[in-house]
């Protein structure tokens, strides 16, 4: 990363939790300009296809426990994604339904503690 970027990125991990959450999504809104035309329209045909074959009961689904114990096992050392699996185990079990946003802030408050 060049030291520019890192400068930056320095100044923005310093930033409130939705300043943070809103910045990321512009950054990444600002890749998203980047892909072809196409790209929107062929994730909404490979959605669509996956909620019918859910509805279908033909694709194979794994419960949440499974599907962290498998993100765990292959990220040992990702700090990062333990902290945001956890933000949503939490959600899980409050019955509550959070946005990437969510999880990442809740995460990222558990850092500066």
């Amino acid at each position: 990363m060049p030291a520019d970027a890192k400068t930056l990125l320095d100044e923005a991990l310093q930033l409130p939790a939705a300043a943070r959450a809103e910045l990321a999504t512009k950054l990444i809104e600002s890749l998203d300009a980047e892909l072809d035309d196409s790209a929107e329209e062929l994730w909404q045909a490979e959605i669509e296809r996956r909620l019918k074959e859910i509805d279908a009961g033909t694709a194979k689904t794994l419960p949440w426990e499974e599907v962290r114990r498998q993100l765990l096992a292959h990220n040992r050392d990702n700090l990062d994604l333990r902290e945001k699996l956890a933000a949503a185990d939490l959600a899980v079990a409050d019955g509550r339904t959070l946005s990437v946003e969510d999880v990442c802030a809740q995460a990222a408050e558990w850092r500066r503690r």
